[in-house]
């Protein structure tokens, strides 16, 4: 074989590789393009399938890269996210310098947030806005650290992202969202303050319920307290007045009957004597004058005496009824 025919043949050769890469280059080109397409369409269940052929046939290699990115992002819009982050993850490791790679890290932090992993959702976009802050994604990764944030309750916070949405970025077709978003803290803002205003109404009504039973209570404890009191005064006291004023009485009683025998026997004694001066006349010489007038001097001490013992009397039968009253008083109670 001649020198000539070897190259001939290496040109052949060389031809039908180029040829064979070029068909495969419009075959991936095609695939890729028609699972972008469905994408678009929102067919995503079809783009994996057709990206799927891209990624499984390795003189696709070329395009690898950006079937992973497609397959991950359509795994993300059907919400099967261990798919997603599984196919994100590999091509993020592995294609740092591809132009989808901004998009790729945006997408995972939103990839965070539907998985509830709100902390380091934040911290990855926010790296991302700082990293990449002419990407198209930017508005959008402050929208979603603002969602991220609003999960977590920190409604003052999320609301300066979602405003600095709407007012930096009113080209952004997350403008609305964020409005909405806006609106929603707002009249979430006021519906806590009127449940706090609510709470605080039902403690006060139950404050002052508590207050309530607590003086009911006092005042209940202390009338049984001035109840127990009375009693005792009325057992201690009323009763006791009423055995003394009858001990009194008795004793007054019987200074009146002392009196009175005394007062009958002076009154014989005295009757004796004029009944013996009538019947032996002047000649009586047995009875003195002045024994007389001592006698009725005796006997005009007497009258006094008597008198102030019938005063005594009365005062202690006006005694007797006061006692009587007493104690219907305490019976009647």
């Amino acid at each position: 074989m001649t020198k000539y025919m070897k190259y001939l043949i290496t040109l052949i050769i060389f031809l039908v590789f180029l040829t064979g890469l070029y068909a495969g280059d419009m075959e991936a080109g095609k695939l890729l393009k028609e699972g972008i397409q469905l994408f678009s369409a929102k067919q995503y269940q079809q783009a994996i399938l057709s990206l799927r052929n891209i990624v499984l046939d390795p003189s696709m290699a070329k395009y690898h890269a950006d079937a992973y990115f497609w397959i991950a992002k359509s795994y993300l819009a059907l919400k099967k996210l261990d798919d997603a982050d599984r196919n994100l993850e590999y091509f993020i490791l592995h294609y740092p310098k591809h132009p989808y790679y901004p998009e790729a890290i945006y997408q995972k932090g939103r990839l965070l947030y539907m998985e509830g992993d709100y902390e380091n959702s934040i911290q990855i976009l926010k790296n991302f806005v700082t990293q990449y802050k002419s990407s198209p994604f930017v508005p959008n990764a402050y929208y979603w650290i603002g969602e991220n944030l609003y999960a977590l309750g920190h409604l003052e916070e999320s609301m300066k992202f979602f405003k600095n949405v709407i007012y930096n970025y009113p080209d952004s077709y997350k403008v609305e969202a964020a409005r909405y978003k806006v609106s929603l803290i707002e009249l979430k803002k006021r519906e806590q303050e009127l449940l706090k205003l609510l709470k605080w109404s039902h403690e006060e009504s139950l404050r002052t319920v508590e207050e309530f039973r607590r003086r009911e209570k006092m005042y209940e404890q202390a009338i049984s307290a001035y109840q127990r009191k009375l009693a005792s005064f009325e057992q201690a006291g009323f009763e006791k007045s009423i055995e003394e004023l009858k001990g009194e009485l008795a004793k007054r009683e019987k200074e009146i009957s002392q009196y009175k025998s005394r007062i009958e026997e002076q009154a014989k004694e005295i009757s004796s004597l004029q009944e013996s001066i009538k019947g032996k006349g002047e000649n009586v010489v047995t009875v003195s004058k002045n024994k007389m007038e001592e006698l009725q001097k005796e006997k005009s001490e007497l009258e006094k005496v008597k008198k102030l013992l019938s005063a005594k009397e009365e005062a202690l039968i006006l005694k007797e009824k006061l006692l009587d009253w007493l104690s219907n008083y305490k019976e009647n109670q």
